[in-house]
């Protein structure tokens, strides 16, 4: 592990140590979900996962607990029902 590595990880496991118990629980899980798919990926042998993913899922798990899960599939469907032909009116609002 070169020098520079050495620094991000300290870095990364001092930032683990000062988050908040509840982003760090959804951290854990998403961090279990990724080295299982990996190493379903790899034929069922463990991978290493790098810093830099590590921090994307920490990042996403901060955005899970504070702003709540995203369904790409429902936020598609909400997009196309917006798009065609504009939204109604908020409130019902009707023009003169």
């Amino acid at each position: 592990m070169s020098e520079t590595e050495d620094i991000a990880r300290k870095e990364f496991e001092l930032t683990l140590r000062n988050t908040k118990p509840n982003v760090l629980s959804e951290y854990s899980r998403l961090l279990i979900e990724e080295q299982v798919r990996l190493a379903n990926e790899n034929g069922g042998k463990p991978v290493k996962i790098s810093i830099e993913r590590r921090e994307e899922l920490l990042k996403q798990a901060d955005t899970i607990v504070y702003v709540g899960r995203v369904d790409p599939k429902k936020i598609g469907e909400a997009w196309e029902k917006a798009s065609r032909g504009g939204r109604g009116p908020i409130g019902g609002a009707l023009d003169d």
